[in-house]
């Protein structure tokens, strides 16, 4: 159905930010950051609290690495 592949696509976008925001630096990193929030606040409805909490903590996680 149209919600599980929006969910996927949703998940598979989230760990492609998770990359960018690892390689990014300065106002990209800030950029790519900024699009991952607005993409887990959409998430909300589509994926489980517990991966939207674990998408987050990843993408801390490369904000601080590299």
């Amino acid at each position: 159905p149209f919600v599980d592949a929006a969910a996927s696509e949703t998940r598979r976008y989230a760990g492609d930010l998770v990359v960018e925001i690892r390689a990014a630096e300065g106002a990209e990193r800030n950029a790519a950051r900024k699009r991952m929030e607005a993409t887990l606040r959409a998430a909300e409805g589509l994926l489980p609290a517990d991966e939207i909490a674990l998408l987050k903590e990843r993408a801390n996680a490369a904000a601080v690495s590299a």
